[in-house]
């Protein structure tokens, strides 16, 4: 690294590094220290973690504004509520169909909707299923799409090998999963 850490006994660790700086106003200056401060802190992680931080689920602002609007409605575990995010998560996919997190969250409404509400889990386990596996089929790595298919097998399906065997390829990618870990 160019820069580095210095801390003194009993104060806050201060980052210290030569700025390569051309001419210009402030605006310039501000640039320049995010740019060398972005590429310094980027050595310190690892390919992976480098990759998860650029990674974008989606360019579509609208789909992303349908996507947060159904984790709004699902956050109310009401059956309306649940309604109204299947609603906003299917806005979210057919404006982008290669949006993960979307099917991942619509996943996960179809799921919980027999479980909060009086509902037929016939009708609505099958399509929480499809809708993760869409999910996995974009991004494997999904914890919440791997959740939300581990949560079919396990309450509706009964295959409780499998639904374990999902919970421990969550933990493989994200094993500080805490929802994860409990429902193992």
């Amino acid at each position: 690294l160019r820069g580095g850490v210095v801390a003194s006994p009993g104060a806050p660790p201060v980052w210290t590094a030569p700025l390569q700086q051309s001419r210009g106003g402030p605006e310039s200056l501000a640039e320049s220290i995010s740019e060398e401060l972005a590429g310094d802190v980027a050595l310190w992680f690892s390919k992976r973690h480098r990759k998860l931080l650029a990674k974008r689920y989606t360019r579509n602002v609208v789909a992303y504004q349908r996507y947060l609007t159904g984790h709004f409605h699902a956050s109310k575990r009401s059956e309306q509520g649940l309604h109204d995010a299947v609603r906003c998560f299917r806005e979210s996919v057919e404006l982008d169909s290669e949006y993960a997190l979307a099917y991942a969250g619509l996943a996960a409404a179809y799921a919980l909707l027999p479980m909060l509400a009086p509902c037929d889990p016939r009708r609505y386990m099958p399509r929480a299923r499809t809708a993760a596996l869409n999910a996995l089929e974009i991004d494997e790595t999904l914890a919440e799409a791997r959740g939300a298919l581990a949560f079919v097998k396990w309450h509706y399906e009964w295959d409780w090998s499998c639904a374990e065997r999902e919970f421990r390829s969550i933990l493989t990618f994200h094993p500080s999963d805490a929802l994860a870990r409990q429902w193992r």
